[in-house]
């Protein structure tokens, strides 16, 4: 029951370093007493400021907490990081919390919220967030978020469609009850389980080939019959941290087609990407500094076809890792020579069990 896909969340991500003595995740869970009364005092200071720009919401509907951590060692004597999301509805409401966040915290709102809420801080600083598999790529917040992206994209030959990640996967945090305890099962109430993150998805749509509707006597002359889809995954990573799927979908697509579930997407019939070092990515000339690719090329005759295509991450810690997902199709493609590994590796991964 608890393989289904996390909601479609849109709106404004950041995170937080605070410094002051109560700074720190024990003060929004009291291990002994159980008491996490502190977490939906943040929300509330965030919400009495997000009620002024945007109205007739509901405090646990809106504010996200996505992570509590404790620090150490940091120069300005920061001793905690918060990372949190507000939700809205339309792009505009987005942009307008872009541009208000930095003025709460200039002009001291924020921190007077938390204040009024007795989260008594001694300051209160915006924040970039370093995966520990990205090193190299830091993400600046506020930043806008798209959760559970879905794409629908006609194929182009020879011509890459790209799409960037928006900016992450993300994972989807209990919405009304413990945030800092990850054995809380309501973490994997969206997610395949507590460790894993949500998905990004996309439908690929491959048109038949020209040379269907212009009468050639016969297509494989035209190369008509030896299209490939090419499918790369660019991940902003020096280690391996994603799974990407793609499955054939046969049934007729409809104008809003709904995303089909996780289980679908990885079970019989799905074709794993091969992940491998790029080294045209690579920092310090170090093979250990190069980003990771995603890869996969998928033979296919002259006829329309449909792919959805699935990235999810192999654990937490790919929730904040940017990508960028190309996709094309190509004649005459190697994949029809025997030179393509990425099939070959996803094939046998299939046939044997995966």
């Amino acid at each position: 029951e608890f393989y289904v896909h996390c909601p479609e969340y849109q709106g404004v991500f950041a995170k937080l370093r605070i410094i002051g003595p109560s700074a720190r995740a024990e003060t929004f869970w009291n291990r002994t007493s159980g008491d996490t009364l502190k977490q939906f005092a943040f929300k509330r200071a965030v919400f009495t400021l997000y009620n002024r720009f945007i109205r007739n919401k509901e405090i646990e509907s809106v504010i996200l907490i996505d992570e509590i951590e404790s620090m150490s060692g940091q120069l300005d004597g920061a001793t905690l990081s918060i990372s949190f999301r507000m939700l809205t509805t339309t792009p505009e409401e987005t942009a307008g919390l872009l541009a208000l966040l930095p003025q709460w915290l200039l002009e001291g709102e924020l921190q007077q919220a938390l204040d009024n809420q007795e989260l008594r801080f001694d300051d209160v600083i915006i924040d970039s967030v370093v995966p520990r598999p990205a090193p190299f790529y830091p993400m600046n917040t506020p930043q806008p978020f798209v959760q559970t992206r879905k794409l629908r994209i006609t194929g182009s030959q020879d011509v890459w469609n790209i799409d960037r990640s928006t900016p992450f996967l993300g994972m989807m945090p209990p919405l009304k009850t413990n945030v800092l305890d990850r054995s809380n099962p309501d973490w994997a109430q969206h997610n395949a389980s507590f460790l894993q993150t949500c998905w990004y998805t996309q439908l690929y749509a491959l048109p038949s080939d020209p040379c269907l509707d212009l009468t050639v006597p016969n297509c494989d002359e035209t190369g008509g019959s030896k299209r490939a889809i090419e499918i790369q995954v660019l991940a902003n990573t020096t280690e391996d941290v994603f799974d990407v799927y793609a499955r054939q979908f046969t049934e007729v697509i409809g104008s809003n087609p709904a995303v089909p579930m996780p289980t679908w997407l990885i079970g019989e019939g799905s074709l794993r990407a091969k992940p491998e070092r790029d080294i045209t990515r690579c920092r310090n000339f170090r093979q250990s500094t190069c980003s990771y690719n995603y890869n996969l090329a998928i033979p296919k005759g002259a006829s329309s076809t449909s792919y959805w295509i699935g990235i999810v991450g192999k654990s937490s810690e790919a929730r904040y890792v940017g990508f960028e997902v190309r996709t094309r199709h190509v004649l005459n493609s190697p994949a029809f020579l025997g030179e393509n590994p990425f099939l070959e590796e996803s094939l046998r991964e299939q046939t044997s069990g995966r």
